[in-house]
């Protein structure tokens, strides 16, 4: 956190991603937990500072209701608040993939993840039913 408090007086808005509430499941996709990225979260949030979130979405991955549900009840309490800006879905996209033969890694996610325009309109349907700004940023 205290590397971002550095930059945070600099920075108008923080464009944050939730891409899994389940550390374990979090640490199998990114390779590292969650708790940290979470807490941060939490942290900015807390001081006021603007946040949007958003959430990289893969099939089978992060789109069941479940999912959606555990990340509306962790933004839950910062909903109403003026700093906190609401959510974006990102549909998967392959732009990653070069990044990680660049590192020399294995990229983690197999097969096509991709959600079809139904399954995205579907999720944003969840979340608003929870009040919350939600926007899906199509390519």
């Amino acid at each position: 956190m205290e590397n971002i408090l550095k930059i945070a007086e600099f920075t108008d808005l923080f464009l944050y991603d939730i891409k899994q509430m389940n550390s374990d499941k979090h640490f199998e996709l990114t390779g590292v937990r969650n708790e940290l990225i979470l807490s941060n979260l939490k942290e900015l949030l807390h001081r006021r500072y603007n946040v949007k979130v958003r959430m990289p979405m893969l099939k089978g991955i992060n789109d069941s209701e479940d999912e959606i549900r555990q990340v509306i009840e962790f933004l839950m309490p910062y909903r109403d608040c003026k700093n906190f800006k609401g959510i974006d879905l990102l549909p998967y996209h392959k732009l990653g993939v070069n990044k990680y033969n660049q590192l020399g890694k294995e990229y983690p996610i197999k097969g096509d993840p991709s959600l079809s325009d139904e399954d995205l309109d579907r999720i944003e349907g969840w979340i608003k039913k929870y009040d919350f700004p939600v926007s899906v940023i199509r390519h």
